[in-house]
């Protein structure tokens, strides 16, 4: 029911990167171009019969099944549901709910499991003075005009159980994306599923946010 295998399996896969920005934005995933890599994609599914009143996106991942992730986006509307409707979507509903809380996807999630916790924000002219790299210059300006964090220490560092893993130029745990050239760093990112660009791609930047 959650994946459907057919000769156009390939247009339902994508990469960690354009899922998440597919749940973030609620555009159409094949809108992005970051591609799937073996060790992180998820599938996505026609299965929940879409309306004007409810958007359920289901995302099963390449491996683990109990990763799978889903958000469910409701509009309220001034007239009556069908019934047939109604009740798949709560078929789907009650299935997904098989995977627990955890697989709903909220953007503020971890806000919500620590209430303590604010961000910290800092201006574009701090970020662009902490990157110190003119060639990331257009990257950060537009990251920080669509509200996306990114590290002002002047690099992206990606840690694992307290341990570094790879250093980038620039880049984002949430969006999984990252300006690298060290040939190591590169191929770790990429194993975890994050898109890899240049500085000058910015088209490449905008379709992983969704714009």
């Amino acid at each position: 029911m959650l994946v459907e295998f057919n000769t156009e399996l390939q247009k339902s896969m994508h990469s960690d990167a354009e899922f998440y920005s597919y749940l973030d934005s609620g555009m159409p995933a094949y809108k992005f171009t970051a591609k799937p890599t073996k060790e992180g994609f998820f599938f996505t599914t026609s299965a929940p019969i879409q309306s004007e009143w409810a958007k359920t996106v289901v995302g099963i991942p390449g491996k683990k099944l109990a990763d799978a992730i889903y958000s469910v986006r409701l509009n309220p509307i001034e007239k009556d549901l069908e019934k047939d409707i109604w009740n798949h979507f709560w078929r789907v509903q009650n299935v997904l709910g098989l995977f627990g809380s955890e697989a709903i996807y909220r953007e503020d999630k971890e806000l919500d499991e620590s209430p303590t916790h604010t961000p910290e924000t800092h201006s574009l002219e701090e970020l662009l003075e902490a990157y110190d790299n003119e060639e990331l210059n257009d990257m950060i300006r537009l990251l920080h005009e669509n509200g996306i964090e990114i590290s002002h220490e002047g690099m992206f560092t990606l840690e694992e159980n307290g341990d570094i893993v790879a250093d980038a130029l620039l880049g984002s745990e949430k969006l999984k994306f990252a300006v690298a050239e060290d040939p190591t760093a590169i191929k770790a990112l990429q194993s975890r599923g994050y898109a890899i660009i240049q500085a000058d791609e910015i088209e490449k930047l905008k379709n992983i946010i969704g714009l």
